[in-house]
C-alpha cells in the first residue's frame, strides 16, 4: 500500500520555506489591490465623480 504525504499545515508550510500558504484566503495577501468587489466599488466610484466634474464643466459652473 502506498503511503500519502503528511497533510500540512500553515505554519509548517511557511516555517519550511518561508512563503505562506498560497491557499490562504487571507485579501491582503490574495487581493494586493482589494478584493475583486473592492475594486469594482472603487472603479464606480471613480466614474461617479469623474461623471460629477465633467457635468460641472459643461453647466459653465467654475470647478473645484
Amino acid at each position: 500500500m502506498r503511503q500519502l504525504p503528511p497533510k500540512y499545515d500553515h505554519d509548517v508550510i511557511e516555517r519550511e520555506t518561508g512563503l505562506p500558504n498560497p491557499m490562504w484566503t487571507d485579501a491582503d495577501f490574495a487581493w494586493p489591490n482589494g478584493t475583486p468587489r473592492e475594486r469594482i466599488v472603487r472603479a464606480a466610484k471613480r466614474a461617479a465623480r469623474w461623471l460629477r466634474q465633467v457635468r460641472t464643466a459643461a453647466s459653465g459652473r467654475a470647478v473645484g
